[in-house]
C-alpha cells in the first residue's frame, strides 16, 4: 500500500453507498461500497483535492477463526487510475500491470 499511495500527499474518502448482504451458506457477508477518493499529490497544500476519483468496492468478510474476528476474503477494487495521468509519470505504480507488490520477491 505505501508503493501505490506514496505519491500522494493526503488522502480522503466521501462515502457515497454501503451495502451488507450476509450469506447465508457460511455466514460471510458480502459488502458493496461506493465512495469518492480525493487526493492531494505531494507537495498540495490547497483545501480542494487536486483530484477526485469514483470507487467502487465488492468484498467478501467472514470469520477469521482467530480472536481478532473478521477478515476479507476476496476483495475486488475498481477505480479509474487514467484520471491521474495528468498528475503522474508514465511509469507510477497505479498504472503498471504487473503486480509492483511482491516485485522484490524471487520465485523458486
Amino acid at each position: 500500500m505505501k508503493k501505490l499511495f506514496a505519491a500522494f500527499e493526503r488522502i480522503r474518502h466521501d462515502w457515497v453507498h454501503l451495502v451488507e448482504i450476509e450469506r447465508d451458506d457460511d455466514g460471510s457477508s458480502q459488502v458493496y461500497c461506493q465512495n469518492v477518493r480525493n487526493l492531494w499529490m505531494l507537495g498540495s497544500e490547497g483545501e480542494e483535492p487536486d483530484v477526485r476519483i469514483p470507487v467502487t468496492m465488492i468484498a467478501i468478510v467472514g470469520r477469521s477463526g482467530t480472536p481478532d474476528g473478521l477478515c476479507f476474503r476476496e476483495v475486488w477494487l475498481y477505480w479509474d487510475t487514467a484520471l491521474l495521468e495528468p498528475f503522474l509519470a508514465e511509469d507510477a505504480v497505479v498504472f503498471r500491470r504487473e503486480n509492483v507488490l511482491r516485485a522484490d520477491e524471487v520465485e523458486a
